[in-house]
């Protein structure tokens, strides 16, 4: 009887032992996780980076899971879906992380922001879900009510914008840290947060500069060519 080339003929045992050690070695990717979300564009240095894996590169179509950091540097944009339909822009020199992500509504969702610009438009999950859903920010975390909003944090200084572009109906956001809460449900106005150890600043119609540089840098996304 011919041996086979890889178990030599072992026992079930060793064969067990082979295709568990063989596991071992494979990234979480390869054992059919269901994807968080897909990219849609992704220009010159956009990563995503697993616990214990090697970065990779990310290119249109790619697709991000639970757990992954999505990173991108210089002069370098993404753009991604989730598969509740939320839809997340990440600017230039920005840090993203999905901590946790459930498309079933009773499921764990934790998302954060590390630092940079962003803009993120809710999807089916923020309807879903009992609690209100969060994103979580180095000096704030954002509540979120179905809406459309972007911000900036830098170091331990953060602005957050409510938007009213591509949501279906107008939401409402609440920032809040351990300082103190506020609630903003008005297009165009924002809140500030100095530093660390300050609470939000009471909701303000932002003034026109700073909310024209964020959409500005955000909507590179979209306009530049997504070749590499």
């Amino acid at each position: 009887m011919r041996r086979n080339a890889i178990t030599g003929g072992a026992g079930p045992g060793r064969v067990l032992l082979l295709c568990t050690l063989l596991l071992g070695l494979c990234p979480p990717t390869a054992l059919a996780l269901p994807a968080a979300a897909h990219v849609q564009t992704a220009i010159r240095d956009a990563r995503a980076i697993s616990p214990n894996q090697p970065s990779r590169a990310l290119q249109r179509g790619d697709a991000v899971y639970s757990g992954d950091s999505l990173v991108t540097g210089k002069r370098s944009y993404l753009a991604l879906r989730f598969s509740d339909h939320s839809v997340l822009r990440l600017g230039e020199n920005s840090e993203f992380h999905i901590d946790a992500y459930a498309v079933d509504p009773d499921g764990p969702m934790a998302l954060r922001i590390g630092k940079g610009l962003f803009r993120f438009v809710t999807g089916l999950m923020s309807k879903r879900r009992k609690e209100q859903f969060r994103l979580r920010g180095l000096v704030a975390s954002i509540g979120i009510r179905g809406t459309d909003f972007a911000g900036e944090f830098v170091g331990e200084q953060a602005r957050i914008i409510l938007l009213e572009g591509e949501a279906e109906r107008p939401g409402a956001i609440v920032v809040f840290n351990d300082f103190g809460s506020v609630e903003i449900d008005q297009a165009s106005f924002g809140t500030e947060i100095p530093d660390a150890r300050s609470p939000p600043s009471q909701p303000q119609r932002m003034r026109l500069e700073a909310l024209q540089r964020l959409m500005r840098s955000l909507n590179q996304v979209q306009r530049l060519s997504p070749r590499r």
